[in-house]
């Protein structure tokens, strides 16, 4: 089967989107079928493909064309485009990642996956632009069918675009398990006592992962356990940092983005992984972290099929309650037979969401559609 993945911006862009695509379209050629990636205007100058393998730690990369920037407003003149890529290279499925209107008979299966709509971003244009799609170009871009990614995407879509949810189905993203296990090589139960946040967007919400540490330490009685923050500090979580007594400032310690490689040894090497993010698409990083062992304590953004509660980690609802996240925090890390069994269960799970397994539903969705 040949496929054509479409997002509007550039594919090298760092975040959950481009991870999904890249996760699938490697799984995807790996079962034999023909991947292509039409997406917006990318500014590196070094090769795409060695820009992907560093940033996503992928195999497998397939074609990847350049589309300029793709706006929510229907633009015939990329549509015809877009039709006549989709005629040369006999494309059976086009797949888009976000909501791009098109309005002209493409003459190929067209699929949408919806990847969230952040609500918590307030009022902006770009942000209203995205609404307006969604609740009314609706009824004019004929997608044959629509993935959300999880049960809350699912709701989202009932709640912003019924017309969408009505031809939606649940697939949830993969991850290469394998490549994954084999790049930080054994998993070792015995760890070093340490809890990770990743990300400093307000998104990301650190400054809860860093009062939750202070409550472990004082309340709890949590010593010896250190935080580990990985991303730029702003400067909010800077002030917040200077703030705290010195013998717990000693105990946290900020570290620069790194690599896919090295950030993945990070987590395995971790005890927990705090998320309490005020809205996550699905979270792919939890998904990498259940697939080397690690625990979760997550916020209600997160979808629960990425983190369920009491199995694979502890959900606190608000993602603000830094006292919750602080309690379970402390409980996982003096509860030795409670920690291996979240580990254990990890694992496990993590087996569900096998990029493999993913594209095999994929491509059984997709051959429904095309009949």
């Amino acid at each position: 089967m040949n496929i054509l993945f479409v997002r509007r911006a550039s594919i090298t862009v760092v975040d959950g989107i481009s991870t999904y695509i890249l996760e699938l379209a490697s799984a995807l050629n790996r079962l034999g079928h023909h991947v292509y990636i039409l997406c917006g205007q990318y500014s590196d100058t070094k090769d795409v493909k060695c820009v992907l393998k560093e940033r996503f730690f992928v195999e497998n990369i397939p074609r990847i064309i350049n589309w300029g920037r793709v706006t929510y407003i229907p633009d015939l003149k990329r549509q015809i485009v877009l039709k006549g890529i989709s005629e040369e290279l006999d494309i059976d499925v086009i797949h888009f990642n976000g909501f791009i209107p098109y309005f002209i008979d493409l003459r190929r299966a067209t699929v949408m996956t919806h990847h969230g709509f952040p609500l918590f971003m307030g009022y902006n244009v770009r942000r209203s632009l995205h609404l307006i799609g969604y609740k009314t170009l609706q009824y004019i871009s004929g997608y044959d069918l629509v993935i959300a990614l999880s049960r809350k995407h699912l709701h989202e879509l009932k709640e912003l675009a019924p017309k969408l949810a009505e031809k939606s189905v649940v697939i949830p993203p993969g991850i290469d398990i394998q490549r994954i296990r084999r790049t930080v090589g054994r998993i070792n139960v015995e760890r070093k006592n340490m809890v990770l946040q990743i990300g400093t967007r307000r998104q990301k919400n650190p400054e809860i992962s860093v009062l939750a540490f202070a409550i472990a330490y004082k309340r709890y009685g949590v010593k010896e356990a250190n935080l580990t923050i990985v991303g730029n500090p702003t400067k909010n979580l800077l002030s917040m940092f200077q703030e705290l007594p010195p013998d717990i400032r000693s105990r946290i310690t900020f570290v620069r983005t790194l690599p896919k490689a090295q950030l993945l040894k990070v987590i395995a090497e971790s005890r927990i992984l705090l998320a309490p993010s005020i809205y996550e698409s699905f979270h792919i990083l939890s998904l990498e972290a259940s697939s080397l062992g690690t625990p979760i304590i997550a916020s209600s953004a997160i979808p629960e099929e990425v983190v369920v509660n009491g199995v694979t980690g502890f959900r606190v609802n608000d993602p603000l309650d830094y006292k919750a996240f602080g309690k379970l925090l402390a409980r996982v890390l003096k509860d030795e037979s409670l920690w291996s069994e979240l580990h254990k269960n990890c694992l496990k799970r993590a087996e569900m969401f096998d990029s493999t397994r993913i594209a095999e539903m994929l491509i059984k969705t997709y051959k429904r559609t095309l009949k």
